[in-house]
């Protein structure tokens, strides 16, 4: 990708280099003006601009510095690794894509939508008794921290041992050929917490600090690593509407105003059983922007990767 210094540019990638925003990116069709906390881009012949945006805007929240002043600088940028289609043709008709899903979002949010949930492009139901906030660590009277297991603690059955590497954003990954047990001896000697199925786990580390997933059913008993939160919702909370807010930009925002660490960044339990919440005021509400969402996220996976059977390009 070539990037540009002139200050008018035409039918470009643009995205915030400083400040709440940064890391947002926009495809910017025709003439246009940019301001100097804007970085201004090309991609190279054979690359849809609009579907590289697309594609950056998916990514580059996560590499932006949270020390001090939030930025994605330029020499940041170009590190990004994008994956698209082999050809303009295919990377537009994505675009078209992803653009009529931006719309019928945006119809439903008319529809029945009002509470602004974050970029996730989420406006959420709010009738006639209005949401509230509540702090996360109130919504989870069981909120704190896994275990701290050792090398020497571990053994080849047993005890399943949930790491950082599981947890994804919104997403539980398996990883059966790196999976770490202990012993039932050791878990009974360590008095280690267990984790069940429908707990909310969060990753305190980075990248990104404070993504979150969903414990699906194993069939095992399972515990989780000093660095990870457990989350277990009381009865009048949805946990899979808790999770959708723990998605969303203005959560990882939050989370970056509050990371600490001079190498390696992370969020504190304390600091992140502070962070406010949105909360539908009946449990039916709360499912159904749950399932919503969930249904949402199925949607644009499936999406994603019909075109992955045909193989992508990586542009970086």
């Amino acid at each position: 990708m070539g990037y540009y210094n002139e200050y008018l540019y035409e039918n470009a990638i643009t995205w915030t280099t400083d400040g709440a925003n940064a890391g947002t990116v926009n495809f910017r069709a025709g003439k246009f003006y940019c301001t100097n906390v804007c970085g201004v881009l090309l991609s190279d012949a054979g690359y849809s601009n609009k579907a590289a945006a697309e594609a950056l805007n998916m990514v580059a929240w996560k590499w932006v510095s949270h020390v001090g002043n939030p930025k994605l600088m330029n020499n940041v940028m170009a590190e990004i690794e994008i994956s698209l289609p082999p050809t303009v043709q295919e990377q537009e008709k994505i675009s078209e894509f992803l653009t009529s899903l931006d719309t019928l979002i945006t119809l439903h949010q008319r529809e029945c939508f009002s509470f602004d949930f974050g970029s996730r492009s989420a406006k959420v139901a709010q009738k006639t008794i209005s949401w509230e906030q509540r702090k996360l660590g109130d919504i989870c009277p069981t909120f704190l921290d896994g275990d701290w297991i050792e090398s020497k603690d571990q053994s080849d059955s047993g005890v399943r041992l949930i790491q950082t590497g599981n947890i994804g954003v919104g997403t539980y990954i398996e990883k059966e050929d790196r999976a770490k047990w202990v012993s039932e001896d050791t878990f009974n000697r360590l008095h280690c917490e267990e984790v069940f199925a429908g707990d909310i786990l969060i990753s305190r580390l980075p990248e990104p600090a404070g993504r979150a997933c969903i414990v699906p059913e194993t069939g095992l008993k399972m515990i989780t690593a000093v660095d990870v939160t457990i989350a277990r919702t009381s009865d009048e909370y949805d946990s899979n509407f808790i999770l959708q807010f723990l998605c969303s930009d203005n959560y990882f925002k939050a989370v970056g105003n509050t990371l600490s660490g001079s190498t390696r960044q992370r969020i504190s339990r304390s600091n992140l059983e502070q962070i406010p919440v949105p909360i539908a005021p009946t449990m039916q509400e709360q499912e159904k922007v749950g399932a919503f969402f969930s249904q949402l996220d199925n949607l644009i996976t499936l999406h994603q990767h019909k075109p992955n059977k045909k193989g992508h390009d990586v542009l970086s």
